[in-house]
């Protein structure tokens, strides 16, 4: 299933439809390695040093070789060669290894010549030869099993090594050790007699040309040579990756030939960015249509249309674009999609789902559209298939997604009474905490009233849904008495003071005249 790219514009985010494949290319920077450049898988597995798989490899590799027309013969392989001797006898079965000079002998019968020769070939001879012998012989020459030998590799490599092969092993099998400036259009097998094969990697891999993808033979050495020009090219194109081009080939043939020519949503511009050394980088700007001369390491970008392109807005309740975390109603967000013609409300939905959160009011969505609002329930769309999904897009159209309200009010005999966010899963316990717990004049956990949007009385332990209220009821006869106590305070207060005034009065009458 096709995801929607995110795109950074400013300081909102584009939402890529899935139908506009072309615009979730990025550029590709990093050169592809050999092996991927030839659309090769990474694997070596006569190299590997577990006996089972070399086993199940080299099983594979003689029953091919069995049936292949074009199979040669090499020093280790051997054959079984099955035949009746007299009539009426028991058969008998001869296993004949190739030795190096190639000559083997069918027990007293006669010797023949393998080198050079494909089995089938071979194996023509030794039945021609044995029905000669007696017209009854019946004989099955078969591969028993391959010799393995060794190729030596060089040039440019992660390391010039030996190399571990069978008859049944191509070219094609080494080239994994090809560094990143080894060539893909070039590499020489020198053969065991001194003489030079030349091939083009590119043509036998990708194109299929089986003359460029030759078995390797004992002694072989293969040298791959330096990369002439190697481009990256992604984008609005049929076939991005890392291609290496030859004498005369440029632009028109990286797109055209390499490339498999311009993707429908191809704007006709190509961008190259060229290295200039220490770091810096120059940026070019050409027509595809131009056969612009390339450099080696320049990187190509064909820009995908954006000009026939429709955008419209989403706003509200929507994940944050920097980062994971879930909006809890303090921060909307907004989004740009941008669709191609034709494309529907359902559509734009199915793409933007996964930026849904908890907090998003989808029944509750509008549509602003050439000034006039237009109620849209998103959850029926999405889920029922309402008819209003298959409203087709307009460029300029304004989507709203309001919060729901995730609010629980704790109110009476608590520190700070308020409205507090509202946390799923969360009992009454948790939110009479937040509120700073229970006040002095509050009768506790058994004065506590809980109750729902819907006006249902819920119990205290219960997970608590969104627009919950939390009454604690007070304790009135505490408040009165407090006041009371306040009041014969005060009253006791100004009493004492009074009888003191009096007291100091008459000390005072009783003093003498100074």
């Amino acid at each position: 299933m096709l995801s929607a790219a995110l795109l950074s514009l400013g300081a909102a985010e584009v939402v890529v439809s899935p139908k506009v494949q072309s615009l979730s290319y990025q550029m590709q920077s990093t050169p592809d390695s050999l092996y991927k450049q030839l659309g090769l898988d990474e694997k070596s597995l006569i190299l590997s040093t577990d006996t089972d798989t070399v086993s199940a490899q080299l099983q594979l590799d003689r029953l091919v070789a069995i049936s292949d027309p074009g199979y040669v013969l090499v020093p280790g392989d051997t054959i079984s060669v099955t035949y009746m001797e007299r009539t009426g006898n028991a058969p008998v079965t001869l296993h004949i290894t190739i030795p190096y000079g190639g000559e083997i002998r069918i027990s007293s019968i006669a010797t023949v010549e393998t080198k050079g020769r494909t089995f089938q070939d071979v194996r023509a001879e030794i039945e021609a030869l044995l029905t000669q012998y007696n017209r009854y012989s019946n004989p099955i020459v078969s591969i028993q099993s391959l010799g393995l030998f060794h190729v030596n590799i060089n040039g440019e490599v992660t390391s010039s090594r030996s190399i571990r092969v069978n008859g049944n092993s191509f070219l094609s099998d080494v080239l994994y050790y090809g560094s990143a400036t080894a060539s893909s259009r070039l590499v020489t097998i020198t053969g065991e007699d001194g003489s030079v094969r030349t091939y083009d990697p590119y043509l036998g891999m990708r194109k299929g040309d089986k003359e460029n993808n030759p078995r390797l033979h004992p002694g072989d050495t293969i040298t791959l040579h330096k990369r002439e020009r190697a481009v990256t090219v992604s984008g609005a194109i049929n076939d991005g990756g890392t291609y290496q081009l030859l004498e005369g080939e440029n632009l028109s043939a990286l797109i055209n030939d390499y490339g498999a020519g311009l993707d429908p949503y191809a704007s006709g511009c190509v961008i190259i960015q060229r290295s200039r050394g220490n770091g810096y980088y120059e940026t070019i700007s050409v027509p595809s249509s131009e056969d612009y001369t390339l450099q080696d390491g320049d990187v190509i970008y064909v820009e995908p249309v954006t000009d026939s392109l429709g955008s419209v807005s989403i706003e509200g309740a929507l994940r944050s674009s920097s980062s994971n975390s879930m909006i809890q109603g303090d921060k909307s967000e907004t989004y740009y999609y941008r669709f191609v013609e034709g494309e529907t409300v359902y559509d734009m939905l199915s793409a933007l789902s996964a930026y849904f959160i908890d907090s998003s009011n989808l029944s509750a969505a509008y549509l602003v559209r050439d000034g006039k609002t237009i109620m849209l329930d998103f959850n029926e769309i999405l889920y029922n298939g309402a008819e209003s999904g298959s409203m087709t897009l307009e460029s300029s159209d304004r989507f709203y997604i309001p919060f729901n309200q995730m609010l629980v009010s704790v109110v009476g005999g608590v520190e700070r009474p308020g409205v507090y966010g509202y946390v799923p899963g969360r009992s009454a316990d948790y939110y009479i905490n937040l509120a700073g717990g229970y006040s002095a004049d509050s009768k506790g956990e058994k004065s506590v009233t809980i109750t729902g949007k819907d006006g249902t009385e819920l119990d205290f332990s219960s997970p608590l849904a969104p627009e919950t209220v939390i009454s604690v009821e007070r304790d009135n006869l505490s408040t009165q008495l407090a006041s009371t106590v306040a009041v014969i305070g005060i009253v006791t207060s100004v009493v004492g003071l009074i009888a003191s005034i009096i007291t100091i009065s008459a000390n005072v009458a009783t003093w003498p005249n100074i």
